[in-house]
């Protein structure tokens, strides 16, 4: 039932206002498959807007405020680090979000596999060991 622009619906006997932007937020989209380990098979507008632009600001300020540390890299390490730090930036909050944790849930075996993947540190090493001073 909508009124004055405002979906009405009864839950447990109170009627709530849902507006046409809540319902938006709310809405269940499909994940494609190879995103399924981030954001799981389905997810919210929500989560899959905050993960990615948590994941791309946080990059962002981090080499913003890094950058006397990279300034001197090649062009190919400077893409790496960018790529690698949105890929750990995305999976911090997308680790915090439900759809995620339903993934995770349903197949034990997806996540010790997804986590036995993670080599980023291993990366980087490879490609700014230079800058690494091991005594």
């Amino acid at each position: 039932m909508s009124v004055n622009g405002y979906e009405l619906k009864i839950k447990n006997g109170v009627d709530e206002q849902v507006t046409t932007n809540e319902r938006c937020m709310m809405k269940t989209v499909r994940v494609p498959k190879f995103l399924h380990e981030l954001f799981g098979k389905k997810s919210t507008f929500v989560e899959v807007s905050l993960t990615l632009t948590f994941a791309l600001l946080s990059t962002l300020l981090i080499l913003i405020g890094t950058y006397a540390e990279w300034r001197g890299f090649q062009v190919y390490q400077i893409i790496i680090l960018f790529i690698l730090a949105i890929d750990i930036n995305g999976g911090v909050i997308a680790n915090f979000t439900f759809s995620t944790n339903n993934q995770y849930k349903q197949s034990a075996k997806a996540r010790i596999i997804f986590i036995a993947i993670h080599v980023q540190p291993l990366i980087l090493a490879i490609v700014l060991q230079e800058y690494f001073y091991i005594q």
